[in-house]
């Protein structure tokens, strides 16, 4: 009798049902993309410009940037000078099937793409034009049959390597800020990322006032003094806030430079490298006016640890993810200017302060794409595609 109970209950617990609902939940495969073309990583095997932002993520689908193989004769054209042509394939999240593939655009450079609120997908993209390099930059909102639900022609016109235009998105993916820098002063749109409908619109000179950095349902963040550029290689430091009807108000914190969600920040700050001295890299999480609510150290012995890639937040709010490069420190390594070195994906949750995921990826990893409930991550290597599940810190 007892081993019959015994046999009933792990009948019921290992059921078909049970462990496909497992499946969907932490969802674990991996798939080579260049059985489908050259995957656009980060300098990875690709001849298109590079974006951090081509992988996206639904509850249901993962899409990927994927470009058009070279021909086999001739020479793989300069990226710089020349157009390339690329796809968006789709998966299925739990299983990794191909669900569909988009396009091909044949494009003049940059290009981003985004998951939208509804679980739909954000392109944005410039086409290249006949008998020119100058093309007219559209954001197409595309459902995951690759039916093209939408599509919004921007202002922005020229050459896509001086292009001035760019989208900022809220952690929950509802706002779109399009940001359109100009010599006068910024003009900016704000607008719904499923309909793609005009919001609000201004225009502010430039000016002693911080410039936006980042977008919430509700707010701006912003920062002095004004960088030259909004693309650079270091991350602003967000010091100013305000609601979308408000005036500017300085933050009781700084280096907090993304949003988490509507009312909380998230960021890194990374001790001094010294050559020899082992550095750390503390994560922090604070409400807007500075309630602590997450805090941890990352440390490796013998390593320096430092972040190396923007922070990816889960729309529900309770997630976050960054890539971490562990370099060699210590008294050989500081000598030799070298040693080992590895990266990984780490994700955490603000309800506990140790990662609830911690993977090793190569040396080319593009930002992690979380699923809105934080459940699993997507991270694009190079030409493989991985999704890994996020395990409960509890």
């Amino acid at each position: 009798m007892k081993s019959q109970f015994l046999t009933v209950l792990l009948l019921a617990t290992f059921s078909p049902t049970s462990l496909l609902a497992a499946q969907q939940r932490h969802p674990h495969w991996s798939v080579d993309l260049d059985q489908y073309g050259n995957s656009v990583g980060r300098l990875g095997k690709t001849s298109a410009f590079y974006s951090d932002d081509v992988v996206a993520v639904t509850d249901r689908y993962v899409a990927v940037a994927v470009e058009a193989k070279e021909p086999a004769a001739g020479l793989r054209r300069n990226p710089a000078e020349s157009e390339s042509t690329f796809s968006v394939l789709i998966f299925e999240a739990t299983n990794g099937k191909l669900s569909a593939k988009c396009g091909p655009w044949t494009v003049d450079g940059w290009f981003y793409l985004w998951p939208s609120a509804g679980g739909n997908f954000l392109l944005h993209v410039t086409p290249s034009s006949d008998g020119s390099h100058l093309g007219v930059e559209m954001l197409l909102l595309l459902s995951p049959a690759c039916a093209q639900l939408k599509q919004l022609i921007l202002r922005d016109q020229g050459n896509a390597k001086t292009r001035s235009l760019h989208i900022l998105q809220s952690p929950s993916l509802r706002t779109l800020l399009l940001v359109k820098e100009q010599k006068e002063g910024s003009r900016y749109e704000l607008r719904d990322s499923e309909t793609l409908d005009l919001k609000g619109q201004w225009f502010e000179p430039i000016s002693e006032a911080p410039i936006i950095v980042g977008v919430s349902d509700k707010g701006f963040l912003g920062v002095l003094p004004r960088p030259s550029s909004m693309v650079s290689e270091t991350d602003p430091i967000a010091d100013y806030y305000r609601t979308f009807d408000g005036d500017w108000r300085a933050l009781p914190v700084s280096n907090y430079y993304s949003f988490l969600s509507d009312d909380a920040l998230v960021g890194t700050k990374g001790s001094a490298i010294e050559g020899w001295k082992v550095s750390t890299t503390q994560v922090t999480a604070v409400g807007l006016d500075g309630t602590p609510v997450f805090s941890a150290i990352v440390s490796g012995t013998g390593y320096h640890v430092q972040r190396s890639s923007d922070i990816s937040v889960s729309s529900d709010g309770n997630h976050f993810a960054f890539i971490l490069d562990f370099s060699g420190a210590g008294w050989l390594w500081g000598n030799l200017d070298m040693g080992p070195e590895h990266h990984a994906v780490y994700v955490w949750s603000v309800t506990h302060e140790s990662p609830c995921a911690k993977v090793k990826v190569g040396d080319w990893p593009n930002l992690p794409a979380l699923a809105p409930d934080g459940s699993w991550f997507a991270v694009l290597d190079r030409s493989t595609l991985s999704i890994r599940p996020v395990l409960s810190p509890d």
